[in-house]
Parts: C-alpha cells; structure tokens; sequence
C-alpha cells in the first residue's frame, strides 16, 4: 500500500498571543497552501486547528505554523493529537466558541 495517499487528521491547540492578531486568516492560509482541509477556531484560551491531509503536508503546515507566525502572535505551546478522519470537504475559519465553564 502506498503511504502517500493516506489521510492523517490532527486536532492542533495553540497557546499563546493567538487571537486578535490575525492568527485564524494566516492558519487558513497555511492550509490551503499545503492542501489541507478542515477548520480553525477561537476558544476561550487557545486556537484549535482540525486540519486533515497526507501526513507530510501536515508534517510542514505544523513547522510553518512556528516558522511563519504573523509578527503580533506568540505561540507559547502547542500540543497535537491524532484524530479519526472526519473527512472535511474544505478548510474554513469557524466562529470562535467558549470553553465550558467559562
């Protein structure tokens, strides 16, 4: 079987100066730069990425997130987990949502 054409999704969560500096478009940009579909999100505390493609695109886009920040943001933290596929037909930036109990 050849693993270039098998889909991986990955759930991202980034922490830091994340919001209110143009993080969300610049993360769209990213994923349609690499071929990747899924969404972003505003939470209360982070910026969750559900981001879906073959793994060495995904392997980039999470390099170019740290590599290519927009000048505002920080990113403190990020933490990555693999997820069953969903099987998104596009990538979009969804309205932000808060956490439970906030």
């Amino acid at each position: 079987m050849n693993d270039i054409s098998v889909i991986h999704h990955y759930n991202i969560k980034v922490y830091g100066i994340v919001q209110g500096v143009g993080f969300r478009p610049f993360i769209y940009q990213m994923a349609v730069l690499h071929h990747l579909l899924g969404n972003v999100c505003n939470t209360t505390g982070y910026v969750e990425i559900d981001v879906e493609g073959e793994l060495a695109e995904l392997d980039l886009f999470t390099s170019d997130i740290l590599a290519k920040l927009p000048p505002a943001a920080v990113v403190e933290r990020l933490v990555t987990k693999e997820q069953p596929v969903q099987k998104y037909s596009c990538f979009k930036i969804i309205e932000s949502r808060p956490e439970p109990g906030e």
